[in-house]
């Protein structure tokens, strides 16, 4: 996924020495896949980033159906390094994992403030009533203050 060449960590902002953005090789088992992209000053040496991609399977599909390669500078050593991760059918789940749900939360709330054309069914409520249950969000101070920040959106865009 992408062309990300390296990054080199500092006491600054992490340099990203090729334009990165999303590339998709074609597979027969995929019907649909999203896009995104970012630029250098989109990133600190101090965030983490998490990609979520949603992709929408043919029916019948079985086997390997994405492959996420991120490559970047070692910046001790200077040497590039590759990490990479296979998706298959097999890793999808009718019950995700609290971080998952909560991921999905995420996302959802920032395609409804963006008022993206791909929100679907999303709504402010959905995203409400879900963080609702997770208990992840009662026992982290930062998911229960993103929960308060959901429901004070609601409150200006409903």
């Amino acid at each position: 996924l992408g062309a990300l060449v390296a990054i080199e960590y500092g006491a600054s902002p992490v340099n990203l020495y090729s334009r990165t953005e999303f590339s998709r090789d074609s597979n027969p088992k995929v019907r649909a896949a999203a896009a995104f992209a970012f630029t250098p000053e989109d990133i600190e040496n101090t965030d983490t980033v998490t990609a979520v991609y949603e992709v929408k399977l043919k029916q019948n599909a079985d086997g390997e159906v994405a492959k996420a390669e991120v490559r970047y500078k070692d910046p001790a050593t200077e040497q590039s390094k590759s990490i990479s991760v296979t998706c298959t059918t097999a890793d999808y789940t009718q019950t995700p994992d609290e971080d998952s749900v909560f991921i999905g939360c995420v996302v959802e709330y920032g395609l409804l403030l963006r008022q993206s054309e791909y929100k679907g069914q999303a709504s402010f409520g959905s995203v409400i009533s879900r963080l609702q249950t997770l208990n992840c969000v009662a026992n982290d101070q930062f998911k229960a203050e993103f929960l308060e920040l959901v429901q004070k959106a609601a409150k200006l865009y409903e």
